[in-house]
């Protein structure tokens, strides 16, 4: 909001400034408040406009200077203060934002925007309970200012209060139903109650036709977590045309990896036009190559969003694990989120190094990294959310690695390697799809750590007399393709079940509608369950009513089918030609189950009949998986750690 001071002056100078300021014409109207002020040394309100210039034109060191001049003339003008915490905030310091505002308040108890402003400091440094009362205190004094019920009901989504946030969030329409980010706000709270039909209708009925709106990505990204891929990424390319953004360009190239036939030119496209968002940062990078000199140890970090409960932290905690236990060593984590769960707390205790960076610019977290000295560097998250890949743009460090989070080239020359395994690597064409070199492991390029409490049981058929399909995978894999396949499959087995699990089936519109695919494809509604995501052991048990994983394509399951195979379970895959396509036959190579590779959809559906027609088969399948578990080197971090830790050695040496 822009808070501007009219006086009265014989300094027509100072009127034409005011003006200017009003019309939003910063630079102009700056022009003049400095003769104002050149006339007058001790012209507050000139003082105080021209603070107003700076501060909405990013020049904050003016600001602070014109505003810290106010106080010297004014000391107890409360905007003042206001407007001093406005820019500590810009400039991310907090407490010098927090003091100011509170000294606001003293001066004014009533002044409601400081109470807002204050709330979103707490809000932003994770003190969600203060940003509540300090959001009421706001509405309180003032019943229609909107902004605070939007940061309300924000705060109460974070403390997963989404009923309540849904709540606030309509009283905000109602007090004003032009307010983008309310609606915003309100989508995602339905979202996460399972209200995803609810949440794009209240989005599409409004803003689907909006050219310049903020919601054309919210739309987009809805789309994609339904399973409507292509309309999804066709509310991505709309949105682009009308404001192109690199965070845009970075989930439309990521929802691309879920669809058939991936054009890798228009994918290698969309990375440079990325890349043209990037900026380098000046500092000089001085490597040092005498890396074992006086024992030194090898200083390395991981930059993710994902040291917590997630698949990504599942695959790679016992990994990170057993190499922040070789004296080789030195780990430093870069955790770009501000939630923190029981594994993130499992993550601080074993890195050496714990930097949150969530709030650090990248040029601040480039410091950081050359402050540490980090050698090698590795991403675990590519495109996904989360990611901070600019910091790797600018090459920080003298070896960076893709790892893990994002199986698909980052199209960034400065990134490397990309980990893979052998059987990732045969028959892929490197040439049109990576940028990065890739680093071939034995076996598997990922592991997943075993976890306790878990019971195996016979196949299920046994007992239920029919063959029990199952897919935990994200909905984003499940394509029409996908459906199709999976539907004659059920159609050909006809007393079979398809368990499926998602987030998205707490919603009984969404279970309606995505059943319709299934339907039409002359499926028995009897033969699908759905069931709602729950706790991981939970899901890992749930294996035990599933006698055989169905894998999806283009885009394999990962953590999803690691998780079926330790549970005994295995996963019919389809071969691919991507890294994305590859994983189900990696994991199927590596454990000695080359015949549940399908060739083609032909062979797939033969292969599924076939299987779920042998009782027989299958048992002695499970007794083999049951048998030789403990000796895959799926499950065996300390052995992909050792693997990991020589080739990052390797990596140095070649440079």
């Amino acid at each position: 909001e822009i808070v501007s001071r009219d006086w009265s002056s014989d300094v027509c100078s100072s009127d034409l400034g005011t003006t200017l300021l009003k019309l939003l014409d910063f630079n102009n109207a700056i022009f003049y408040l400095k003769k104002a002020t050149e006339i007058n040394k001790d012209y507050f309100e000139a003082y105080f406009n021209l603070g107003e210039c700076y501060r909405n034109l990013d020049f904050y060191d003016e600001a602070i200077r014109c505003f810290n001049k106010c106080i010297e003339l004014h000391s107890n003008d409360f905007e003042i203060y206001n407007n001093l915490g406005l820019v500590y905030h810009k400039l991310n310091l907090l407490s010098e934002a927090l003091i100011n505002f509170k000294k606001c308040l003293n001066i004014n108890p009533e002044f409601f925007q400081a109470y807002n402003n204050i709330g979103v400091v707490y809000l932003e440094n994770n003190q969600i309970e203060d940003a509540i009362i300090n959001f009421n205190k706001c509405i309180k004094i003032k019943f229609d200012f909107v902004d605070a019920y939007n940061n309300l009901g924000m705060a109460l989504h974070k403390q997963k209060k989404y009923l309540a946030a849904v709540s606030i969030l309509e009283k905000g329409i109602l007090i004003n139903n032009k307010f983008i980010n309310l609606y915003a706000n309100l989508a995602n709270s339905l979202k996460s109650l399972g209200k995803f039909i609810d949440s794009i209708s209240l989005l599409e009925e409004r803003f689907s036709q909006d050219k310049n709106s903020e919601i054309l990505p919210i739309l987009a990204s809805n789309y994609c977590n339904i399973g409507n891929i292509f309309k999804g990424i066709n509310y991505y390319r709309k949105s682009l045309k009308f404001d192109p953004k690199p965070d845009v360009y970075g989930s439309l190239l990521f929802n691309l990896n879920y669809i058939n036939d991936l054009d890798f030119k228009e994918y290698f496209e969309i990375t440079n036009k990325i890349k043209s968002f990037y900026k380098k940062y000046d500092y000089k990078i001085n490597y040092n190559k005498n890396l074992n000199e006086d024992n030194k140890k090898i200083k390395l970090g991981f930059v993710s969003g994902d040291f917590r409960e997630h698949a990504v932290g599942y695959q790679v905690f016992e990994v990170v694990r057993y190499l922040s236990k070789n004296n080789d060593f030195e780990l430093y984590a870069y955790y770009n989120d501000l939630e923190e769960d029981e594994l993130t707390k499992k993550f601080k205790e074993i890195f050496k190094f714990w930097r949150s960076i969530k709030k650090m610019s990248d040029s601040m977290v480039i410091n950081q990294i050359k402050l540490d000295e980090i050698e090698i560097l590795v991403d675990l998250s590519g495109y996904t959310e989360g990611n901070r890949l600019q910091v790797f743009f600018n090459k920080p460090a003298s070896i960076q690695v893709s790892w893990a989070g994002y199986l698909a080239s980052t199209g960034l020359k400065e990134i490397d390697y990309i980990i893979v395994d052998e059987h990732i690597a045969a028959n892929l064409d490197v040439k049109n799809q990576f940028t990065e070199k890739l680093w071939k492991l034995k076996n598997t390029w990922s592991v997943l750590a075993p976890t306790d409490n878990i019971v195996l049981a016979d196949i299920p058929a046994k007992k239920n007399g029919y063959i029990t399909f199952g897919s935990f995978n994200n909905l984003k894999k499940i394509n029409n393709k996908v459906i199709n396949l999976w539907s004659q499959i059920l159609y050909q087995c006809k007393n079979s079940k398809l368990i499926l699990m998602t987030s998205q089936f707490k919603d009984k519109k969404f279970i309606e509608y995505f059943s319709k695919f299934f339907l039409d494809q002359g499926v028995n509604l009897k033969q699908l369950v759905f069931r709602e995501e729950t706790n991981r052991n939970d899901l890992l048990n749930l294996y035990n009513s599933i006698d055989i994983s169905l894998d999806t394509f283009p885009y394999n399951g990962g953590t999803t089918s690691l998780e079926s195979i330790f549970m005994c379970v295995p996963v019919l895959t389809k071969k691919g030609n991507t890294f994305l396509s590859k994983c189900g036959e990696s994991i199927n190579t590596s454990i000695g189950l080359s015949d549940w590779i399908a060739e083609n959809d032909e062979d797939y559906l033969l292969k599924a009949i076939n299987f779920a027609n042998d009782f027989i088969k299958l048992q002695e399948v499970k007794s083999y998986l049951i048998n030789n578990r403990n000796y895959f080197k799926l499950f065996d971090s300390k052995d992909f750690a050792d693997q990991l830790s020589n080739s990052f050695k390797k990596m140095l040496q070649l440079i």
